[in-house]
């Protein structure tokens, strides 16, 4: 009879794992495995030379609102030394406004402020009705302006009243004030004029120059007219 056959000589290293030990130890080598390859590439993309300090990041400075600056634009409206105003007044006031050159500065500020004396003088005129519908028309040089309203006759005649009186406080405005023209308001369907709309215009000049519109006083229109 044959001999039987040795039995296999056990593998080195002890026994056998079982599967939950398998999985197990899978388990915990899958996390370790991924750090390491995580090492192992920023340990090859990181240069190895000396490391740059990053510089401090720049504070923005706020930028200033155009009230707070603190230079004025080149344009802007500064208040001219008597002096000045009577070298322009003898210069201009003799020939006619046509040839008086315009300061881009004096026009802006005077032109506003005939605006607010003709509304003002309105509302003293109207004395709490509701406002009329009137054309304001300024137009300024350098040292004088023209002014012309259109409207109503009654109401227009009520301002015309008025305007001689207009002070700045208790000061004068007008150095001149002399009316130039006053003519019928012409319908622009018609092409005829109106009786009862008509166009006043004034040629002046001021005593006190750029006054805030604030400061403006009014007489009375009962007074006046």
């Amino acid at each position: 009879m044959p001999e039987p056959a040795p039995a296999p000589a056990p593998k080195p290293g002890g026994r056998r794992l079982s599967p939950r030990a398998r999985r197990v130890l899978g388990w915990a080598l899958a996390p370790a495995l991924a750090s390491l390859a995580i090492v192992v590439q920023i340990s090859l993309d990181v240069p190895r030379g000396e490391m740059l300090e990053r510089e401090p990041k720049k504070t923005k400075t706020k930028r200033k609102s155009a009230a707070t600056r603190s230079t004025p634009r080149p344009d802007a409206w500064k208040a001219r030394g008597v002096e000045e105003v009577e070298q322009l007044r003898a210069r201009w006031s003799e020939r006619p406004f046509a040839d008086e050159p315009t300061d881009p500065s004096f026009r802006r500020r005077h032109e506003a402020l005939l605006r607010s004396v003709a509304t003002r003088a309105r509302a003293e005129v109207l004395r709490g009705e509701r406002p009329t519908p009137m054309q304001i028309r300024p137009a300024c040089h350098t040292i004088r302006c023209e002014l012309e309203l259109c409207g109503p006759k009654p109401m227009i005649d009520g301002i015309a009243a008025l305007l001689p009186g207009v002070t700045v406080v208790d000061q004068p405005l007008w150095h001149e004030l002399r009316e130039i023209e006053t003519v019928a308001k012409v319908s622009k369907r018609s092409g005829t004029a109106r009786e009862d709309h008509v166009c006043r215009r004034w040629l002046v000049d001021f005593a006190i120059e750029g006054p805030a519109p604030k400061d403006l006083r009014m007489p009375d229109a009962e007074a006046a007219g």
